[in-house]
């Protein structure tokens, strides 16, 4: 049985960097929290791999693609 190493994500800024986020588990557009008034639709990258993530407002984001993890990353 092969192991789920969740996604790789890249994600391009509007303001023209790049990231990638390891061993994403969850994915979630218009993630809604309490800021999401001052700064609108949010996307949030998740780890339960790691324990961690956090969003990103829309509004910065060009484009971001999600791949299958081969292995777990040291690094979220």
């Amino acid at each position: 049985m092969k192991s789920n190493y969740g996604f790789n994500v890249w994600i391009k800024h509007k303001d023209g960097t790049e990231e990638t986020r390891h061993n994403v588990t969850e994915i979630h557009y218009n993630y809604p929290s309490a800021i999401r008034t001052v700064v609108g639709v949010q996307v949030a990258f998740e780890s339960d791999i790691h324990g961690t993530g956090g969003t990103i407002p829309l509004s910065r984001i060009v484009e971001f693609e999600a791949v299958l993890a081969k292995k777990k990353e040291k690094d979220y």
